[in-house]
């Protein structure tokens, strides 16, 4: 194997007729060398992942077989040692982590060894789970024939090397390039370019950077639009004859086409998988309405006895039993999708089965809402003021899609209750006439807004009361006290009841540009959805907080749909 040098003496003989001649000589057969290596400063790994090392050799004209290894590897990181021919250049070793090998820098040794003989290289695996992220969550807008370079910050996190750029789902009309960032660049530059014929529309496109056998993925907005921080109605509902009038029913409008709610949908960056998951919560809600038109929010499963998707027993005792307010739950998102008792959008073709499902919901709350004008619980659907104020909502919904006049009295009759259930200080709570919380205020605000916008009369006088209310909740800190509220006077805020208060205040008029508006605003901006979830998260919370971006439009109604969807 030519491990040590052998030197031996012998003699050198010859004979020629009978005379001999000697000489001696050293033999020496020399040690042959391992062949040098060469080899990266470093190589990464992802917990979870598999990893490639490319070793070469000079060998200085020497065949000679080797084994190569890796030694001193972390705990759960593995390599295999393979056998190099005399004759090769090069040779590959794979690692592989288990997905809890610990992150950090490790220091190891590549070994190459024949027979006894070894020599060694120290390597850094990398364990990571990500090499390096960037910046890429914003809002670009654009305008029709624009273009633009934009600088996106990387952060690595021990890779140096190139990395390259691939983009998905571009608004149409608009062209996105980029080169690979050099090796240590800490920035890229992405080339945006618009087509002057660009409509108006917002998505999101997906950045997928590649390095280092690594791939980071995140969203980036890009908005089209001819205005900086405003809305836009899409040009295929402005100039359609038959749906621009549509729009002239204020915000029920748009829910009553399919054309029209597709035409929405693709101009604000809705999906198939975000349109089907509506579909499939209709379809759930579908199953679970009893014969007489309500939906419980207890015993919802007693109809259909396979059903498994009950809460575990101690929640299931938490829940309030309402028959008024889970049926109001279960009635809105069928009216959001613009299905009454007497039509649904086009398509798809199974909406129009649920209008039975809707009319014999709402008439079950016409059926159990108190009729007695000499009382004060006249226009009472039932249940706490939350149930009420959420049965006004679907009511007043309704009547905003249809004009029918029964479903008009009913949902002006349950108005008047809640005016008539205000407490002298402004607020609502569950009782009548209770002292008020945040948060019962809110949904109560949620019906009266519904009711304006059906066309339905709202008195002034208990706004202006509901108004100071708000002020005593407010506990945002100076100078923009009124940009975060508490549950009641006195209390710590929450950024669900902020959230709440913000809708309020913007039910009450309060403009775009009011200075505690904005202020709450950025206080809700610190508190997005996460980028992934493994539950649904803080529904309560992202209910409001949803309606106060959307009413804002621009880009932090950008950026927090995209997260929501």
């Amino acid at each position: 194997m030519g491990e040590n040098e052998i030197s031996s003496a012998a003699t050198v003989q010859i004979e020629i007729a009978g005379q001999r001649a000697s000489q001696p000589l050293m033999l020496t057969i020399p040690r042959v060398p391992l062949p040098e290596m060469s080899v990266p400063g470093s190589v990464f790994v992802f917990p979870g992942g598999k990893a490639t090392l490319e070793v070469n050799f000079q060998r200085e004209g020497v065949a000679l077989p080797v084994e190569l290894r890796l030694e001193n590897l972390p705990e759960g990181v593995m390599c295999s040692p393979v056998q190099v021919p005399g004759d090769a250049p090069k040779a590959t070793l794979e690692l592989a982590a288990t997905g809890q090998a610990a992150e950090g820098d490790h220091q190891v040794q590549v070994v190459v060894a024949a027979g006894e003989r070894t020599a060694s290289k120290p390597l850094i695996v990398v364990v990571r789970k990500s090499l390096f992220t960037m910046q890429c969550f914003r809002v670009v807008t654009l305008k029709p024939g624009e273009t633009r370079d934009v600088d996106i910050p990387i952060i690595r996190r021990g890779y140096t090397g190139p990395i390259q750029f691939a983009f998905e789902n571009l608004p149409e009309g608009v062209n996105l390039t980029a080169n690979a960032a050099a090796q240590g660049a800490n920035s890229a530059r992405f080339h945006f370019a618009v087509s002057p014929e660009a409509h108006e529309r917002v998505r999101s496109v997906y950045v997928r950077a590649t390095g280092g056998g690594y791939t980071f993925s995140d969203a980036m907005v890009v908005r089209v639009s001819r205005q900086e921080g405003t809305g836009f109605l899409p040009k295929e509902i402005g100039f359609d004859p038959q749906l621009a009038p549509l729009f002239r029913r204020g915000s029920f409008g748009g829910r009553l086409s399919a054309k029209s709610k597709a035409a929405l949908c693709d101009a604000y960056g809705g999906t198939p998988e975000s349109e089907n998951a509506v579909f499939r919560g209709l379809a759930w809600l579908a199953a679970h309405q009893e014969a007489d038109g309500r939906w419980s929010l207890k015993d919802y499963g007693r109809i259909i006895p396979t059903c498994d998707c009950h809460l575990d027993a101690e929640k299931e005792k938490e829940i309030v039993d309402s028959d008024t307010a889970g049926t109001a739950l279960a009635l809105l998102p069928f009216l959001g999708a613009g299905i009454t008792p007497e039509n649904a959008p086009e398509e798809p073709a199974e909406l129009t089965r649920y209008r039975n499902g809707v009319r014999r919901g709402l008439w079950y709350l016409m059926r159990v809402q108190v009729t007695d004008p000499k009382s004060d619980k006249d226009g009472h659907l039932g249940g706490n003021t939350y149930a009420h104020a959420i049965g006004t909502m679907a009511l007043c919904e309704a009547y905003g899609l249809t004009g029918d006049e029964r479903i008009q009295a009913a949902a002006q009759r349950a108005i008047k209750y809640l005016m008539n259930a205000q407490h002298k200080e402004g607020g609502w709570r569950y009782g009548f006439r209770e002292a008020g919380d945040m948060s019962v205020v809110g949904w109560v605000f949620l019906a009266i807004r519904s009711g304006q916008l059906a066309g339905l009369k709202i008195d002034e006088s208990p706004l202006v009361r509901a108004g100071r209310f708000l002020d005593t909740c407010g506990v945002g800190p100076e100078p923009y006290k009124l940009s975060e509220y508490c549950y009641q006077p006195g209390g710590e805020p929450k950024i669900s009841l902020t959230a709440c208060g913000l809708l309020t205040r913007q039910y009450l008029g309060w403009k775009k540009d009011n200075a505690h508006l904005l202020a709450g605003i950025k206080k809700i901006m610190t508190q997005l959805p996460p980028a992934s979830a493994q539950n649904v998260g803080s529904l309560y919370y992202y209910y409001y907080a949803t309606q106060v971006l959307h009413h804002m439009e621009g880009e932090e109604w950008d950026l927090w749909n995209h997260r929501m969807r």
